[in-house]
Protein backbone atom coordinates (compact mmCIF):
# COMPACT_ATOMS: atom_id res chain seq x y z
CA UNK A 1 0.00 0.00 0.00
CA UNK A 2 1.42 3.45 -1.02
CA UNK A 3 1.27 5.83 2.33
CA UNK A 4 2.30 8.70 0.88
CA UNK A 5 0.55 11.57 1.35
CA UNK A 6 -0.55 13.90 -1.84
CA UNK A 7 0.68 17.82 -0.63
CA UNK A 8 -1.33 21.01 -1.71
CA UNK A 9 2.16 23.34 -3.07
CA UNK A 10 0.38 26.57 -3.91
CA UNK A 11 -3.08 27.77 -4.85
CA UNK A 12 -4.47 30.50 -7.06
CA UNK A 13 -8.19 31.61 -6.90
CA UNK A 14 -9.38 33.75 -9.86
CA UNK A 15 -11.36 36.84 -8.69
CA UNK A 16 -15.15 36.22 -8.22
CA UNK A 17 -17.73 38.49 -8.12
CA UNK A 18 -21.32 39.17 -8.52
CA UNK A 19 -23.07 36.94 -11.26
CA UNK A 20 -23.49 38.68 -14.51
CA UNK A 21 -20.80 41.43 -13.66
CA UNK A 22 -17.11 42.25 -14.23
CA UNK A 23 -16.22 38.49 -15.52
CA UNK A 24 -18.96 37.64 -17.39
CA UNK A 25 -16.77 38.18 -20.76
CA UNK A 26 -14.50 35.25 -19.85
CA UNK A 27 -15.15 31.73 -20.34
CA UNK A 28 -14.12 28.80 -17.62
CA UNK A 29 -11.15 27.88 -20.28
CA UNK A 30 -10.01 31.54 -19.88
CA UNK A 31 -9.77 31.98 -16.31
CA UNK A 32 -8.23 28.60 -15.87
CA UNK A 33 -5.39 29.60 -18.33
CA UNK A 34 -4.99 32.83 -15.89
CA UNK A 35 -4.89 30.68 -12.31
CA UNK A 36 -2.58 28.03 -14.04
CA UNK A 37 -0.15 30.70 -15.96
CA UNK A 38 0.00 32.36 -12.33
CA UNK A 39 0.31 29.41 -10.51
CA UNK A 40 3.06 27.96 -13.12
CA UNK A 41 5.05 31.38 -12.47
CA UNK A 42 4.80 31.84 -8.98
CA UNK A 43 5.89 28.17 -8.30
CA UNK A 44 8.47 27.85 -10.39
CA UNK A 45 6.91 24.43 -11.89
CA UNK A 46 8.42 22.91 -15.35
CA UNK A 47 5.11 22.00 -17.41
CA UNK A 48 6.82 18.99 -18.21
CA UNK A 49 6.85 17.45 -14.68
CA UNK A 50 3.31 17.59 -14.76
CA UNK A 51 2.02 14.21 -14.96
CA UNK A 52 -1.63 15.32 -15.36
CA UNK A 53 -4.12 17.85 -15.56
CA UNK A 54 -7.64 17.23 -14.16
CA UNK A 55 -10.15 20.15 -13.48
CA UNK A 56 -13.63 19.93 -12.42
CA UNK A 57 -16.27 21.72 -14.58
CA UNK A 58 -20.24 21.59 -14.92
CA UNK A 59 -21.65 21.69 -17.97
CA UNK A 60 -18.12 22.34 -20.19
CA UNK A 61 -18.63 25.09 -22.59
CA UNK A 62 -19.87 24.19 -26.57
CA UNK A 63 -15.94 25.83 -27.34
CA UNK A 64 -13.97 23.36 -24.40
CA UNK A 65 -16.01 20.30 -24.18
CA UNK A 66 -12.80 18.94 -22.34
CA UNK A 67 -11.87 22.05 -20.73
CA UNK A 68 -9.08 20.90 -18.83
CA UNK A 69 -7.00 20.13 -21.93
CA UNK A 70 -8.02 23.27 -23.35
CA UNK A 71 -6.74 25.23 -20.10
CA UNK A 72 -3.45 22.23 -20.18
CA UNK A 73 -2.99 23.07 -23.88
CA UNK A 74 -3.63 27.01 -23.39
CA UNK A 75 -1.28 27.49 -20.76
CA UNK A 76 1.75 25.92 -22.06
CA UNK A 77 1.56 23.00 -20.97
CA UNK A 78 3.17 20.19 -22.95
CA UNK A 79 0.66 18.29 -25.41
CA UNK A 80 2.08 14.72 -24.15
CA UNK A 81 0.51 15.35 -20.59
CA UNK A 82 -2.74 14.24 -20.42
CA UNK A 83 -5.52 16.19 -19.14
CA UNK A 84 -9.40 15.49 -17.97
CA UNK A 85 -12.26 17.25 -16.94
CA UNK A 86 -14.54 15.36 -14.54
CA UNK A 87 -18.18 16.52 -13.26
CA UNK A 88 -19.76 15.98 -10.03
CA UNK A 89 -22.45 18.77 -9.61
CA UNK A 90 -21.74 21.45 -6.42
CA UNK A 91 -18.09 19.49 -5.73
CA UNK A 92 -16.29 19.18 -9.39
CA UNK A 93 -13.25 20.90 -7.92
CA UNK A 94 -12.81 18.44 -4.71
CA UNK A 95 -13.25 15.37 -7.61
CA UNK A 96 -10.68 16.83 -9.24
CA UNK A 97 -8.42 16.77 -6.63
CA UNK A 98 -9.83 13.08 -5.21
CA UNK A 99 -8.70 11.52 -8.85
CA UNK A 100 -4.98 13.00 -8.33
CA UNK A 101 -5.26 11.73 -5.08
CA UNK A 102 -6.31 8.30 -5.96
CA UNK A 103 -4.27 8.29 -9.22
CA UNK A 104 -0.93 9.06 -7.14
CA UNK A 105 -1.81 6.29 -4.45
CA UNK A 106 -2.59 3.65 -7.68
CA UNK A 107 1.19 5.31 -9.03
CA UNK A 108 -0.03 7.13 -11.95
CA UNK A 109 1.75 10.08 -11.38
CA UNK A 110 2.92 12.85 -8.54
CA UNK A 111 2.61 15.80 -10.01
CA UNK A 112 -0.97 17.04 -10.54
CA UNK A 113 -2.35 20.69 -11.58
CA UNK A 114 -5.95 20.66 -10.22
CA UNK A 115 -9.00 22.89 -10.18
CA UNK A 116 -12.44 23.77 -10.55
CA UNK A 117 -13.50 25.68 -13.64
CA UNK A 118 -16.71 27.96 -12.76
CA UNK A 119 -19.41 28.02 -15.97
CA UNK A 120 -21.61 30.61 -14.32
CA UNK A 121 -22.00 32.50 -17.39
CA UNK A 122 -23.22 29.88 -19.31
CA UNK A 123 -25.56 28.55 -16.25
CA UNK A 124 -27.31 32.42 -16.19
CA UNK A 125 -28.13 32.31 -19.98
CA UNK A 126 -30.03 28.64 -19.40
CA UNK A 127 -31.65 29.80 -15.77
CA UNK A 128 -32.97 33.45 -16.12
CA UNK A 129 -34.05 35.04 -18.97
CA UNK A 130 -32.61 37.34 -21.11
CA UNK A 131 -32.70 41.19 -19.85
CA UNK A 132 -33.90 39.75 -16.62
CA UNK A 133 -31.83 41.06 -13.76
CA UNK A 134 -30.64 37.31 -12.14
CA UNK A 135 -33.08 37.12 -8.80
CA UNK A 136 -34.45 34.36 -6.66
CA UNK A 137 -37.28 32.42 -7.83
CA UNK A 138 -38.66 29.44 -6.65
CA UNK A 139 -37.95 27.15 -10.03
CA UNK A 140 -34.43 28.43 -9.64
CA UNK A 141 -33.92 27.36 -6.51
CA UNK A 142 -31.35 24.36 -7.32
CA UNK A 143 -28.80 26.64 -9.57
CA UNK A 144 -29.06 29.09 -7.01
CA UNK A 145 -28.15 26.77 -4.17
CA UNK A 146 -25.37 25.20 -6.12
CA UNK A 147 -24.02 29.09 -6.64
CA UNK A 148 -24.08 29.13 -2.95
CA UNK A 149 -22.71 25.54 -2.15
CA UNK A 150 -19.87 26.34 -4.75
CA UNK A 151 -18.56 29.60 -2.83
CA UNK A 152 -18.61 28.51 0.73
CA UNK A 153 -16.38 24.89 -0.21
CA UNK A 154 -12.95 26.52 0.24
CA UNK A 155 -14.15 28.30 3.69
CA UNK A 156 -15.53 24.95 4.40
CA UNK A 157 -13.10 22.62 3.73
CA UNK A 158 -10.27 25.13 5.40
CA UNK A 159 -12.11 24.76 8.68
CA UNK A 160 -12.64 21.41 8.10
CA UNK A 161 -8.72 20.32 7.42
CA UNK A 162 -7.40 22.67 9.94
CA UNK A 163 -4.08 21.34 10.69
CA UNK A 164 -5.03 18.38 9.44
CA UNK A 165 -5.31 16.09 6.45
CA UNK A 166 -4.87 17.59 3.08
CA UNK A 167 -3.73 21.19 4.52
CA UNK A 168 -0.68 21.91 6.37
CA UNK A 169 1.68 24.51 6.49
CA UNK A 170 1.55 24.74 2.42
CA UNK A 171 -1.85 25.75 2.25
Amino acid sequence: MNNERLMVIDGIRTPFCKLGSDLSGFGADELGRVAVNALLTRTGLDPNRIDEVIFGCVGQPFEAANVARVIALRSGIPEHVPAMTVHRNCASGCEALTQAFEKMKAGRGSVFVIGGAPVQTLLRAQIFHPGESPVFRPENQGACLVSSLRLQTPDWLAARFDGSGVWDEHG
